[in-house]
């Protein structure tokens, strides 16, 4: 799956449009993803689609907060906001 900036998708729209014909454009904005573009007749596959958003994120992307506190060394997703801040109350209590 490709991998592009708003920047990118923006400056080469018709790039972009074609891109995602041939697969799924995954668009990040300062190194956060933000959303999927795909074909209509990628729909179908929409199951298959979650599980390799999120393998990619796993791979590729992580949490820019993370990284300035040193964190996110295991490139934790978080699926809500309790999470995320159930997680950051445990750094706080290890750095205590």
């Amino acid at each position: 799956m490709k991998v592009m900036s708003a920047k990118e998708a923006k400056n080469a729209f018709g790039t972009f449009i074609d891109t995602a014909q041939r697969e799924p454009v995954f668009v990040t904005k300062r190194n956060r993803m933000v959303g999927v573009f795909l074909s209509i007749n990628e729909i179908e596959g929409i199951p298959m689609l979650k599980e390799s958003l999120l393998k990619q994120m796993d791979e590729k992307l992580e949490n820019p907060l993370f990284s300035m506190l040193g964190a996110n060394k295991d490139h934790t997703v978080f699926a809500n906001a309790d999470e995320a801040d159930q997680y950051l109350n445990k750094l706080r209590n290890e750095w205590k």
